[in-house]
Formats: structure tokens, C-alpha cells, sequence
């Protein structure tokens, strides 16, 4: 599976990608009407809608898309405009695996939305198994570093 944000570099140097505009206009419809939720974050809704051939150009891609500096600029720049191009796609295509990286990896604006958009359960694409599923990873993040602050505190007061 293909993280956001994917890209195809293609040999002339371009690079070809999704946003908003491709994946819900009615061509992105009709080119991308297999792809399922997060199905058009990647590489092979990328190729389908601009009918790229699996032979042709590099798939990439960069999980922490939030780190500018590792895109492409035309890609860096949507990014810093992110609602703009992609604000559809995060409410209807992330998913709850997408939205726990980004709690846990990303920098403070992108963990917020994606803790907002874990607790909007069926409102901004998010299924309520997936909700599920995300809060239970979260609460065993959250007692694991519970049990992990418990073990170094009897450490401390033991030697203290």
C-alpha cells in the first residue's frame, strides 16, 4: 500500500500526482471508480488517471509529507497550502492507520487534525471500526508510555 503523498517521477523530469481537483472531478470518477478510500493516495490511482504504464517513471513517495524539504518544490508548496488540495481526500480517503502515523510522528498543526479527524467517527471518512480500532492503538500507546514513566519512577526512587 502507497503512503501520502505519492507521486510518479517520470523520465521528461515531471512529476505526475493527485489532489482534490483529479480525484473528484468527473474524469477522476469514472478513471478512479475501482479505487476504494485510500485507494487514491497511491501510485496506482496516480497511473490510472493519468494512464501512466507500470514501465514508466519511479513510484515515490513520503510518509512524513509534512517535511517539505523531502518533496518535490511543486509539491512542497501544495503541501503549505494543504487544505486547498487535498483537504477532501483527508476527510474522505485517510484512514485510521494514516491518521495514528500522523498523531504520533507529525509535527503540531498536522497532529491536531489528524486527532480531530480520529474522533469525527463516520463524519470525515473515517469509519467507526477504523475509530475503534485507532482509539485502542492510541490507548495502548498511551499505557505502554503509562507503564514505561511507572517502571522509571520505582527505578528512581529505589536508587533516590
Amino acid at each position: 500500500m502507497c503512503d501520502f503523498i505519492s507521486w510518479v517521477e517520470l523520465p521528461e523530469g515531471q512529476i505526475a500526482y493527485l489532489t482534490d481537483q483529479e480525484v473528484f472531478s468527473k474524469w477522476g470518477k469514472e478513471r478512479l471508480g475501482g479505487c476504494r478510500h485510500n485507494d487514491v493516495l497511491g501510485h496506482g490511482a496516480i497511473r490510472a488517471y493519468y494512464g501512466i504504464s507500470k514501465d514508466r517513471g519511479l513510484d515515490r513517495e513520503q510518509r512524513n509529507f509534512w517535511d517539505t524539504s523531502k518533496l518535490p518544490e511543486e509539491l512542497a508548496e501544495k503541501v503549505r497550502h494543504f487544505e486547498e488540495h487535498w483537504g477532501d481526500m483527508w476527510r474522505k480517503s485517510f484512514r485510521g492507520d494514516d491518521l495514528l502515523y500522523i498523531v504520533e510522528h507529525a509535527p503540531g498543526k498536522w497532529r491536531r487534525r489528524a486527532v480531530r479527524s480520529l474522533l469525527m467517527c463516520g463524519k470525515e471518512g473515517v469509519s467507526c471500526f477504523e475509530l475503534e480500532v485507532a482509539q485502542a492503538e492510541l490507548r495502548f500507546g498511551v499505557l505502554k508510555l503509562l507503564l514505561i514513566m511507572a517502571w522509571y519512577k520505582r527505578r528512581w526512587l529505589k536508587w533516590g
